[in-house]
């Protein structure tokens, strides 16, 4: 992250499944985790380091990585394309930020994630092109 950039928050493993619960209740579908390993590895991906320094160099990269990562990693029964694309969001917004996108185009994004026919770099350049900031 550039410096005079205020350092990233991120989403917490336990609030991942919340809003991953949350989208079941509200959307329907199987509730349960297939594997906590992998809803994990996903969660902390976007917030690895090396050296000091994130590996995810921007906050679309890193919302890209929350999102391309739980949603093909399926670490849950069901939902999660939903979880990937909630994630994102939840993190930009946690960040001062969100997306300006309509459904439509949203979903033939999260489809695209989920059939790995995008590249995650893509995904980040999707977001950078619709990121906005929240009033605060």
């Amino acid at each position: 992250m550039p410096s005079d950039q205020p350092e990233p928050v991120f989403l917490t493993v336990d609030e991942v499944i919340r809003l991953h619960d949350f989208s079941i209740e509200r959307h329907g579908g199987a509730h349960g985790i297939r594997d906590l390993g992998l809803i994990t590895s996903a969660t902390l991906a976007a917030a690895q380091t090396f050296g000091g320094e994130f590996l995810c160099k921007t906050i679309e990269d890193m919302a890209a990585t929350y999102w391309c990562n739980l949603a093909q990693n399926h670490g849950f029964l069901d939902g999660n394309k939903r979880t990937g694309v909630i994630a994102a969001i939840a993190f930009l917004e946690r960040n001062g930020l969100t997306l300006n996108v309509g459904d439509e185009e949203l979903y033939e994004v999260a489809m695209l994630v989920a059939e790995r026919g995008i590249s995650k770099d893509a995904v980040a350049q999707f977001i950078a092109r619709h990121l906005i900031t929240l009033d605060p």
